[in-house]
């Protein structure tokens, strides 16, 4: 009877030492929001064929920035200021990271590059009598 006790009092006490474990390294910073990177404008809305530039703030550089649709728009930074090229109408959603592994999500919306007038409306000459 004494070995079960025994037996008991080892796993009572592997029990105790595991929570204990847990509770310590428990971190209550990985709680806390990490302020993310922001944009100014805080969206955009672009032709097709054109560029926007966007003011990043709160970060460090340099800063790198990634497209979620590079068949939508492509991005690129220049300092602090990330381009955002048009390519074709549709939504992309860019990422933009600084060297501090801070990051934000900005989105533009892509419209159609507005058509060029045709042939005939180039030709057509106004008179004036």
């Amino acid at each position: 009877m004494t070995m079960k006790k025994a037996d008991f009092a080892k796993f009572t006490a592997a029990l105790l030492c595991c929570a204990a474990l847990t509770v310590t390294t428990s971190c209550t910073d990985d709680d806390e929001k990490q302020p993310a990177l922001t944009f100014t404008p805080g969206t955009a809305t672009i032709a097709a064929d054109s560029t926007a530039r966007i003011l990043v703030s709160g970060g460090t550089a340099p800063y790198t920035a990634t497209t979620g649709d590079e068949q939508t728009a492509t991005a690129a930074m220049a300092g602090d200021t990330l381009l955002v090229t048009g390519i074709k109408a549709g939504r992309a959603v860019l990422t933009v990271g600084d060297t501090n592994r801070l990051s934000g999500r900005f989105v533009v919306e892509v419209q159609e590059a507005p058509a060029a007038p045709s042939s005939d409306q180039v030709s057509k000459k106004a008179t004036v009598e």
